[in-house]
């Protein structure tokens, strides 16, 4: 079933409050789906145009754990579902010949994207984030570990 866990709880300073709501691994489509209709979210609009269908945002939520659900309080009687997601923005960066900065974005790989890599981390992926982009490295760009520590630096 979900829980709630509150990341931040301040009282009389104008501060939002939110509380995370987690989800077991065996939380069965049902009760995500109550929990959501609860929540105030109209769940008839998933898989309308190009929304995403509520069995793909169920898994995304509770299969894959790859983004949060926050309850945010907006004031004393008002709260919202919010959706949030880790992700961390990677920009690799390298002088040519003429000493001019180079980028690699993701146009240079096979999806043709001109947006920066990024890799989205899953609940338990956040307090490691280095050794998340390490396997990112290897897996899309067959940077291996070794390579990887000894030609990157990191800056946040």
């Amino acid at each position: 079933t979900a829980s709630d866990s509150a990341l931040q709880t301040v009282e009389g300073t104008g501060v939002v409050v939110r509380t995370r709501k987690s989800f077991s691994d065996t939380e069965d489509r049902a009760s995500f789906v109550s929990f959501l209709d609860e929540s105030g979210v109209d769940t008839s609009l998933f898989g309308k145009g190009s929304a995403m269908t509520l069995e793909d945002f169920y898994k995304l939520v509770v299969v894959d754990k790859l983004c949060h659900l926050d309850m945010v309080q907006i004031n004393k009687d008002t709260c919202q579902l919010e959706r949030s997601v880790t992700v961390v923005r990677v920009s690799i960066r390298a002088r040519n010949a003429s000493h001019e900065v180079m980028e690699l974005t993701r146009k240079a790989l096979p999806r043709g994207d001109e947006k920066p890599l990024e890799l989205v981390l899953k609940d338990d992926q956040e307090d490691s984030w280095k050794t998340s982009l390490e396997r990112y490295f290897t897996a899309h760009l067959g940077i291996g570990s070794t390579d990887h520590k000894a030609h990157f630096n990191y800056e946040f």
